[in-house]
């Protein structure tokens, strides 16, 4: 018999991972190569303003050249731009960003027509025409209210002749000592200003050697420089030579702290010595996301103005304090207001700040358009012309300041010197980073090695940093949470539909079970207190939102379960089952739903499983019903406006009441066993229900196979007439959970559903299967494909698992940035008629806009992995079948380690849990064993099985 070592085993040591550089997978745009840490980062470089295939289309009809990269630490959140920008979101009482980018200097002017529409109909130009004219009449007119809007004074700007500038001194080009001259203040500043006037986000720095002025940024970067732009698993780095001086910034988050890091490097390449200034410039540019619904064509641009008009309901200040901090401050203009009732606007914005962790500061500036003054961006005219502290801007507009801290240094030939600054916000106390800081712990990760397929090895670890560190924490629900991301999260202001946090607790069930939890208990926090259900999204302070038509989502208590299953088997924390999680009551008396006994976990999975038997319910059919949409957000929307015309409204109302879903069906199947099996020992009662319902559930499904596929479902016309959907066209939403479930290879058609999304989806399409004949790629559905062909074609899953990655989609479409570093949740198709290996975009959401930071791609890819893998959550256990198609291969998360050769499947079972039981289920063609854990402390439990014992 296989068994396990239960004596004090030693936890093995971490073996180093090995990871490969190379020149394919970044498109024109760079290369994969190996950073000083041995970890695998994206050298950046393509210069994108002179080379046109870095432009992508927008909604707002912009040329956009600027493409970023994802820093975070669970609190804070950085986009690292091409550009040499930094823009800076965190999410604790919603999302807001702190120094938005927003720049309109050196925009180029919009393009007539979307790059997406091809050949609009005469109405369509006419419609467009005019909708356009209505909401620029809109956009004047609220620009002129706003123009002349009188706002309350903060404080008196102090006149330039008051401010002392005696001290520090500073060095004029030949090193002697000289007095700063003083900025006339009051002759630069207008009367009023727009709040994006040199809105540069920041996050660069400008130098001043005593001849020159230049920016360390690429987008201001003098055009003789020498630059170099990496992207890394946690952090950007940015460095640029300019007259023989090298200015290095690596910007990155410390654990534990809503902040970034700036460590710059200065170095004197000259053989003389030099006395230079630097300043490290951070805009101050707040844009909370108010959630917002329509942002396509043409509504961003009325949407846009009612967010910069939020800025409007504060006061804005800047002190300066300890002589190293500029701390910006923003009060509400309504002191009455309760900033702890539920709100879609925060109204207790943390301050912002930076620190110098370094020294003194010998000047500051705050006052943005007194230190830009006349000049460009490239040379600022307070820096031009040596000016001192700039201590305060007017308060004629909400967002007028800036944060400089300005150093004075004298470097000897071949000298370099480091500083060190802090940037973000005052959820925590300013930070004392000092001494060495070191990159975020990211033994978490995932990483996956077979010795011959590198891209692989590379992406698992890129998309396991990529998902965690998008985390951020949210004050309302008290815990953290892993957004979707993309534009839904970035330009919406939404989040959601907490379906995607499900989703990502599978993977991160493995490599991050504490965040696996965390999303768990955001789901919890989300759901009424009185009718049980979960929100399609939330944003705010506790703000939720049906996004008009979605109050009545279907299958969000099937994911919340799904993910429910998958962290309780594979952690077996049951304790878990008995923390309380408030029950979401609003601005309401705190209560519980009816099939609540009280706020346990164990009782949120009652009230899940209520839900969706008793309020979801079962249809004419025998299937789930669909409610205004599943999976599918437009399911019904879309299906019933396509076919219903003027009695579309009919069509909605029936299908809403009584449409079925076959993809919420089949799911079904798979994820309420398991949850009845889970939960029967702490409740019987609830099982048995889970058990009535699941009974009739595949026939039913059945009764929806027309010998080649599954329909996607059963809506409504006008007169409540049943109307099957994709009866003649396959569609993948309906298909992988009928292999998942063994539905389909219990009623002996497994061979035909895969010959038919094989041969009409996948073989098509060269990045993974599409969701429609000629369709896009979404990897929420596609990769859940991976996973149902293990079941009988592993050589298939390996193919889908390949297909899908970063790599792949950069050989197939090499000047698209998307899908290179990151990604949308849907890509354009090789055989898409518009925009190939491009994203979407519709009159409410504009994903080309916001086209990478989606955490589907990321999260499913390693879905995808972990099942190929043969690692699966039974009622039992943790199963582990392997699946790839190598001699070898390892896999090391921080649950499981996992080594596959020849002789043996061996590795460690790393508990998070100090006592109890686990069963790993060890399984090859030849045979199961099973090996029985006991759990004592968390020390991790070696267990290895011989090959022999399969023969």
């Amino acid at each position: 018999m296989a068994s396990a070592t239960q004596t004090t085993p030693e936890a093995q040591p971490r073996k180093p991972r090995s990871f490969a550089a190379s020149d394919s997978g970044g498109g024109i745009f760079g290369k994969w190569i190996v950073d000083e840490a041995g970890q695998p980062a994206f050298e950046y470089t393509l210069d994108q303003y002179a080379d046109d295939r870095a432009k992508y289309p927008t909604v707002e009809r912009r040329e956009r050249r600027d493409h970023w990269h994802q820093i975070g630490n669970d609190e804070i959140t950085a986009l690292a731009s091409n550009d040499g920008t930094v823009q800076v979101y965190v999410g604790h009482r919603g999302g807001r960003f702190l120094n938005r980018f927003a720049s309109q200097i050196d925009d180029v002017l919009r393009t007539q027509e979307m790059a997406q529409i091809a050949n609009p109909t005469l109405l369509q130009r006419i419609h467009g025409r005019v909708i356009r004219a209505l909401g620029k009449t809109w956009l004047n007119l609220q620009l002129f209210i706003r123009h002349w809007r009188v706002r309350p004074p903060k404080q008196t700007p102090i006149p330039a002749q008051q401010v002392d500038h005696t001290q520090p001194q500073s060095m004029n080009p030949r090193g002697s000592p000289v007095a700063e001259p003083v900025a006339a203040v009051a002759q630069i500043l207008p009367a009023k200003r727009p709040s994006v006037r040199h809105a540069h986000a920041g996050g660069f720095g400008y130098v001043d050697d005593g001849e020159q002025v230049w920016c360390t940024a690429y987008r201001f970067r003098p055009p003789t420089s020498e630059t170099r732009r990496i992207f890394g698993m946690g952090y950007a780095e940015y460095s640029t030579t300019y007259g023989d001086i090298r200015v290095k910034r690596r910007i990155y988050p410390p654990k534990d702290a809503c902040a970034l890091l700036i460590d710059v490097e200065i170095t004197n390449l000259r053989p003389d010595t030099v006395h230079l200034r630097y300043y490290e410039y951070w805009d101050v540019n707040v844009e909370q996301l108010k959630l917002q619904w329509l942002r396509g064509d043409p509504f961003y641009a009325i949407a846009d103005e009612e967010r910069l008009s939020v800025n409007d309901l504060f006061l804005p200040e800047v002190t300066f304090e300890d002589g190293r901090t500029l701390r910006f401050h923003q009060s509400p203009v309504n002191r009455e207001i309760d900033v702890r009732a539920v709100n879609d606007i925060d109204f207790e914005p943390q301050d912002i700040f930076l620190h110098d962790l370094s020294g003194t500061p010998d000047a500051y500036y705050t006052d943005k358009v007194a230190f830009f003054g006349k000049n460009p961006p490239t040379k600022p005219e307070a820096v031009a012309e040596r000016w001192g502290t700039i201590p305060d801007a007017p308060s004629t507009d909400s967002m007028p300041y800036c944060l400089v801290l300005r150093r004075d240094l004298t470097l000897a030939a071949g000298e370099t010197q480091t500083l060190r600054f802090v940037y973000g916000t005052n959820r925590f106390t300013v930070p004392a980073f000092k001494g060495e800081a070191a990159l975020l712990d990211r033994d978490g990760d995932l990483y996956f090695d077979t010795g011959a397929d590198a891209a692989l090895t590379r992406e698992m670890a890129w998309h396991s940093y990529y998902l965690t560190s998008a985390t951020v924490y949210n004050d309302y629900y008290q815990t953290y949470l892993t957004p979707q991301g993309s534009a839904y999260l970035f330009i919406h202001g939404a989040d959601g539909a907490p379906r995607d946090q499900a989703l990502f607790t599978l993977p991160l069930s493995y490599i991050r079970p504490d965040l696996a939890r965390a999303n768990l208990c955001l789901i919890m926090a989300l759901t009424d207190h009185q009718t049980g259900a979960i929100p399609y999204s939330f944003a705010g302070y506790g703000f939720h939102s049906n996004a008009f038509i979605h109050d009545m989502p279907s299958d969000l208590d099937l994911f919340f379960l799904l993910a429910m299953n998958e962290y309780l088997a594979v952690t077996r924390d049951f304790e878990f089952l008995q923390q309380e999680v408030p029950f979401y009551s609003g601005d309401d008396t705190p209560g519980h739903p009816p099939a609540a006994l009280g706020s346990t976990v164990l009782d949120h999975i009652r009230v899940a499983v209520h839900h969706l038997t008793q309020r979801v319910g079962i249809g004419q059919h025998g299937l789930v019903k669909i409610g205004d949409g599943d999976w599918s957000d437009g399911v019904v929307f879309d299906t019933c406006t396509k076919f219903g015309g003027v009695l579309a409204l009919g069509w909605f109302s029936n299908s809403k009441a009584n449409g079925e879903s076959i993809p919420n069906s089949q799911m079904a199947l798979y994820v309420l066993p398991i949850t009845a099996a889970l939960i029967k020992p702490y409740d019987a009662v609830c099982a048995r229900e889970i058990e009535q319902f699941v009974s009739g559930l595949e026939a039913a499904v059945m009764r929806q196979w027309n010998g080649k596929w599954f329909t996607r479902a059963v809506l409504r016309d006008a007169q409540n007439k049943p109307v099957v959907v994709d009866n003649n066209h396959i569609n993948l939403e309906a298909q992988p959970w009928a292999l998942i479930s063994g539905l389909a290879q219990r009623n002996g058609i497994e061979s035909t559903l895969i010959t038919s999304i094989k041969t009409l989806l996948d073989d098509p399409s060269p990045t993974g299967a599409a969701l429609l004949e000629q369709g896009m790629i979404w990897p929420a559905v596609s990769q859940l494909l991976t996973w149902g062909y293990t079941r009988s074609r592993p050589d298939l899953a390996w193919r889908s698992l390949e297909k899908h990655t970063f790599e792949r989609h950069a050989k197939e479409f090499p000047d698209k940035w998307i899908n290179v570093w990151s990604g949308p949740d849907g890509v354009n198709s090789k055989e898409a008629k518009l925009n190939p290996g491009g994203t979407w975009s519709s009159a409410a959401t504009p994903m080309t806009d916001f086209p990478v930071m989606n955490m589907n791609p990321h999260a499913m890819a390693l879905l995808g992995l972990l099942r190929v893998c043969g690692i699966e959550p039974t009622p039992d256990g943790l199963l582990i079948e392997p699946r790839v198609p190598r001699e070898r291969f390892e896999l090391d998360t921080a649950l499981l380690r996992l080594t596959v050769t020849p002789d043996e499947i061996s590795g460690e079972y790393r508990p998070i849990v100090s006592s109890g039981t686990q069963t790993l289920i060890i399984r090859t063609r030849k045979g199961e064993r099973r090996i029985p854990l006991n759990i004592s402390g968390r020390a991790p439990i070696p267990f290895k099985v011989s090959m022999i014992e399969f023969r």
